[in-house]
C-alpha cells in the first residue's frame, strides 16, 4: 500500500480554533469586525498573501499545492466577510492581483470562489466603504 505523501510548507500559518472557523462561515456579514478578524489584522493578512504568493510562484504545483491555495482563498474570503476585513484586503495592493492570478479553470471550485470574491469587490467598490 503506498504511503501518503506529505508536503512540508516553509512557513507557518496561524491556526484558528474550530469554533472560530465555524463562526466565520456561519455568522452574517456586518459592519462590526469579529474579534478574530481584529486580532488577525494586518499581520495575518500579510501572512496569508505571502503564502498564496509562494504557492502561485512555484513552477510545478502538485495536488497539495492546489488544495492549499484553495484553503488560503477560503481564509481570505472569511477574513473579508465584514467591513474591516474588506478594507484591509482593499488596502493591500497585492491582494486582488494574487486573487486574479489564482484563477485556474482546472480548479472549478476555487475559481468560482475567487470570481465571487472579485465580483463582490467590484459591486461594493472602495467608494462605498
Amino acid at each position: 500500500m503506498p504511503s501518503a505523501r506529505r508536503t512540508t510548507v516553509p512557513y507557518e500559518l496561524p491556526r484558528a480554533e474550530p469554533s472560530r472557523r465555524r463562526s466565520a462561515r456561519t455568522e452574517p456579514a456586518s459592519g462590526t469586525p469579529r474579534r478574530w478578524v481584529n486580532n488577525f489584522g494586518h499581520e495575518g493578512l500579510g501572512l496569508l498573501l505571502e503564502a498564496l504568493e509562494k504557492l502561485l510562484d512555484k513552477r510545478q504545483q502538485d495536488h497539495m499545492d492546489k488544495r492549499n491555495q484553495h484553503k488560503l482563498i477560503q481564509c481570505l474570503k472569511a477574513f473579508m466577510n465584514n467591513k474591516y476585513g474588506l478594507q484591509r484586503i482593499l488596502g493591500d495592493e497585492r491582494s486582488l492581483l494574487l486573487l486574479a492570478r489564482a484563477i485556474d479553470p482546472k480548479q472549478t471550485n476555487m475559481m468560482t470562489e475567487i470570481v465571487k470574491i472579485l465580483s463582490a469587490v467590484c459591486i461594493i467598490g472602495e467608494e462605498n466603504m
